[in-house]
């Protein structure tokens, strides 16, 4: 009689359960997608200063004095001190080659070259041109890249998030539509961005003949929802 009891008390909750159950295996799975374009209005440069030598010591103080005439230059073009890093710093031994002096080049069988990096964002796009152009007759060897780049770049992700959010909720809207059934709250939501601005890189030697030569197109931002909705 306990067992027969039993048997039923377990029967009475799988009628109670399998409905729900059923219930929540019926869902609507929605993508979808929203993309923001905007034109660039900074810069973001990346600057190398190097200099080879059999004396470590002279090549380095060559080295901080070309990276400190680029610093006050960049200074003096309006660009803000915490918008200039110069940080890092490089120091390897070559062998062989000829080696540049302030006497002229030198063959050696070694020396070593530094090198230091500027990384600087420029706010005032009209005046990139001349502010890489200026970096050059000041010593730097290369222009190692830029990065077009946007100041509202979290508010043009929210913009495309609320897009995406929104042709999510209109797929799933139409599909609950178009089958006969409810939409129902959501269940899951992920989210993810893409699209960035990529590097420019430069050679030195085209900076030195060209003259404000770049087009800086839109920087494109995609967001993608990904969302799972609860039939009813």
């Amino acid at each position: 009689m306990n067992r027969l009891k039993l048997l039923l008390v377990f029967f009475w909750l799988y009628c109670l359960c399998s409905p729900a159950s059923a219930q929540e295996d019926k869902v609507i799975k929605v993508s979808g997608t929203g993309i923001v374009t905007v034109k660039p209005d900074m810069a973001t440069i990346y600057v190398q200063v190097s200099r080879v030598d059999r004396n470590i010591v002279s090549a380095k103080k060559a080295v901080d004095e070309n990276v400190a005439k680029i610093q006050e230059m960049l200074l003096d073009s309006g660009v803000k001190p915490d918008d200039i890093n110069t940080s890092s710093l490089g120091v390897y031994e070559e062998r062989g080659g000829q080696f540049h002096r302030e006497g002229g080049n030198v063959a050696s069988p070694e020396g070593y070259r530094v090198s230091r990096d500027i990384v600087s964002e420029i706010h005032d796009l009209a005046r990139l041109d001349v502010i890489l152009d200026n970096a050059l007759k000041l010593g730097a060897n290369s222009i190692q890249g830029i990065r077009f780049l946007s100041g509202d770049i979290e508010k043009l992700k929210a913009t495309a998030l609320e897009k995406a959010s929104d042709d999510a909720h209109r797929k799933a809207e139409f599909l609950a539509k178009k089958f006969g059934c409810g939409l129902g709250p959501a269940r899951q939501i992920e989210y993810d961005y893409k699209g960035q601005a990529q590097p420019f890189p430069v050679a030195a030697g085209a900076l030195r003949s060209s003259e404000a030569s770049f087009l800086l197109g839109t920087i494109e931002i995609t967001a993608t929802v990904n969302v799972v909705y609860q039939m009813q």
